[in-house]
């Protein structure tokens, strides 16, 4: 029996809600008191003498054993875009990080909560049959606590209580603004990295679109001109400003090139977003970096800044900075730890064009255009048709690791029905891109797991389950291949037409 089913096979249905406030309860409590504390995970060096003892290695590569049998209870017909893979891109970006930072002492135990962070999703999914996202999807954090909580439990006297508060605390607050500690924000760092960039992109197609609905059409709106909806609420409707909110919305990653990469990830949404836009709506989705203001009039703001004192016409609950106030606005803000500097200029760009429309970097502008430029200028419009968009995009979400239901592959072929000719071509365009982009980043996390699977330690075996779980071993990938093959043979069948039978 699974640690999942030992954990909710004695909890009736009726009774998840009493037994998820009860977590909250107990879980806020160790929030309260970490976000209070010092980080002391290094300043303790009691707790750096505990790691390096070898027994004590010996003893985290048992603990990864255990971790990683609860990883492989993910079902392969589990929540889209919160699957293995996420959880295994996630881990290679903790590794790439570790890499990075060339990080040597107890910090490294952060690649646990890192796998672990959405293994509460296992016990949302089993009472409530499916599983949250946006602002609504924080209750998974709290499972993930207690589910950690429990597998860690046989190692209670033999592993530091600082250090497993450490991790359990990583994981409640992961999809919290910023952690209070080292820990928290390491794995913060490497789950946000999956909510920009084309792997993000995969996911909300996945997820949001494939199980949640969201439609794929794009049409003239101005109230996305300026505000973009909070993903998770009720005017969360359409896919293409869900993506765009992530990419203009992440808060600051930890670590030295934490800044770098983001900037990087966000340069691949907004091409993918110019690629796949028709290009009449480029203002409507691009409007703060196009600066096309003729529309609106702006107040002399010489003085005072004031709530009378509003851009006219302009439906938004947050407007653009003037460069003066903005430069005293930014003089004032404290940088945080490892964030790229940049230089405000004379006609430096406001940080919020509207609400929810943070600006995107000048250079991550550029780089975009050149991304999307470059892609286009090799692309061959000849490989278009209805059907390869089609293929395409569930190729691009069905990817390593993922398992799309019928379901879910029969909505977002329907999805695609509903849109233009012309909108089919620009989404073949912008896909055609982010899977070329996709397989190089597999590709790279790949490698990143395999050098790390070479040490004989806890993390090289935390680095062979990885890739057991969510990359195709050579032995598996044929029967993959045909699952594929019988599923997609299925779905033609029951979405074609015949006269006289009814496949549905």
């Amino acid at each position: 029996m699974s640690l999942v089913d030992k954990i909710t096979d004695h909890i009736s249905s009726d009774a998840y809600e009493e037994f998820l406030a009860s977590i909250k309860t107990e879980a806020d409590a160790l929030v309260s008191n970490m976000d209070s504390a010092e980080d002391n995970l290094l300043s303790d060096e009691s707790l750096n003498e505990w790691f390096s003892k070898p027994e004590n290695q010996r003893l985290l590569t048992r603990l990864v054993q255990d971790v990683s049998k609860v990883i492989k209870d993910y079902s392969d017909y589990g929540c889209p875009g919160h699957d293995k893979r996420h959880l295994v891109k996630d881990l290679a970006a903790a590794y790439d990080f570790l890499q990075e930072e060339q990080i040597d002492d107890v910090r490294q135990m952060f690649l646990i909560p890192s796998l672990l962070h959405d293994a509460g999703r296992l016990i949302e999914e089993k009472f409530t049959g499916t599983s949250k996202g946006g602002v609504i999807g924080k209750d998974h954090a709290y499972l993930s606590y207690f589910l950690t909580k429990n597998l860690l439990e046989p190692y209670a006297k033999r592993i530091p209580q600082k250090i497993v508060d450490h991790m359990l605390y990583a994981l409640i607050v992961h999809q919290k603004g910023t952690g209070k500690t080292f820990m928290a924000q390491a794995v913060q760092r490497a789950d946000r990295e999956q909510l920009v960039g084309v792997e993000a992109i995969a996911r909300m197609f996945a997820f949001d679109t494939g199980q949640n609905s969201l439609f794929i059409n794009q049409t003239k709106n101005d109230d996305v001109k300026w505000d973009l909806p909070l993903p998770g609420t009720d005017d969360d409707t359409h896919l293409f400003p869900h993506i765009e909110f992530y990419m203009r919305n992440l808060f600051p990653n930890i670590g030295s090139k934490g800044s770098e990469r983001a900037e990087q990830l966000k340069a691949e949404t907004a091409a993918f977003l110019l690629l796949s836009t028709p290009e009449d709506l480029h203002i409507q989705t691009f409007a703060p970096e196009m600066q096309e203001y003729e529309d609106i009039k702006f107040p002399d703001l010489s003085d005072v800044y004031h709530e009378k004192a509003k851009p006219q016409e302009q439906k938004t609950s947050r407007f653009p900075l003037l460069s003066r106030l903005y430069r005293i606005v930014t003089s004032l803000r404290q940088p945080l730890p490892n964030e790229m500097n940049t230089n405000h200029q004379e006609n430096a760009t406001p940080q919020s064009f509207g609400k929810f429309k943070g600006i995107l970097a000048p250079e991550t502008w550029e780089q975009a255009k050149i991304l999307a430029n470059q892609y286009k200028s090799r692309y061959d419009p000849s490989t278009y048709s209805d059907a390869n968009v089609k293929m395409l995009l569930l190729e691009f979400i069905g990817s390593k690791g993922t398992y799309l239901s019928n379901d879910i592959r029969r909505n977002i072929i329907s999805q695609i029905d509903t849109i233009s000719d012309y909108e089919k071509r620009m989404l073949h365009l912008g896909l055609s891109f982010s899977r070329d982009l996709q397989k190089t980043h597999d590709l790279k996390d790949q490698a990143i797991l395999e050098k790390f699977a070479q040490t004989r330690d806890w993390k090289g075996q935390l680095a062979k389950s990885a890739l057991d779980i969510g990359f195709d071993s050579p032995n598996i990938k044929w029967a993959v291949r045909m699952r594929h093959k019988l599923d997609d043979a299925i779905l033609r069948l029951r979405t074609a037409s015949f006269p006289s039978l009814n496949l549905r």
